[in-house]
């Protein structure tokens, strides 16, 4: 029998597999192998999260599509008119990465430019109707997972309510 994991060694789990590359299994043996007296709540969220993520990124990579893809359509549908630079503020990546993304999503006619493209300038962005019919799928690929996931609207509201504490840190 295995000797129980403790949240250090969670965490250093979790850690290797972001820092360095390591095996996403050496994530997941970590939180299946560890104790309820182990486990923290921060370190159940991130082992979570980063399956969840997985999970989601497999799921709507069959289509082409990633996590990052799907919140790019859904921001750009909620809020048309958003720049790239408001988009990267919103969901918290480098500008560079936003860039990289929104071609990509330019290029498969996802979204399209709401005025003229200019170098230097950043365009606002709207959803085109390719774009809204992928979104769709995406968001039932979304609710696919979120079966698998199974959280009460109990938890789920604990979850969205530790987010709201961590933001206003």
């Amino acid at each position: 029998m295995r000797d129980p994991m403790t949240a250090d060694s969670v965490s250093r789990a979790h850690t290797a597999g972001a820092v360095s590359g390591a095996s996403q299994a050496q994530v997941e043996e970590a939180l299946l192998n560890a104790t309820p007296q182990a486990m923290t709540g921060a370190l159940a969220l991130v082992g979570i999260g980063t399956l969840v993520r997985k999970l989601l990124d497999e799921r709507l990579g069959e289509s082409g599509m990633s996590v990052r893809h799907l919140s790019v359509l859904g921001h750009v549908r909620g809020r048309p008119g958003m720049s790239m630079a408001e988009l990267a503020q919103r969901i918290g990546i480098t500008n560079q990465s936003m860039h990289t993304t929104v071609h990509q999503l330019l290029e498969r006619g996802l979204i399209e430019p709401a005025g003229p493209l200019s170098r230097g300038r950043s365009s606002a962005l709207r959803i085109t109707p390719d774009g809204t019919h992928q979104l769709m799928q995406a968001l039932n690929v979304v609710a696919e997972v979120d079966q698998i996931v199974n959280l009460d609207k109990h938890t789920t509201s604990a979850i969205l309510d530790a987010a709201v504490r961590i933001a206003k840190r």
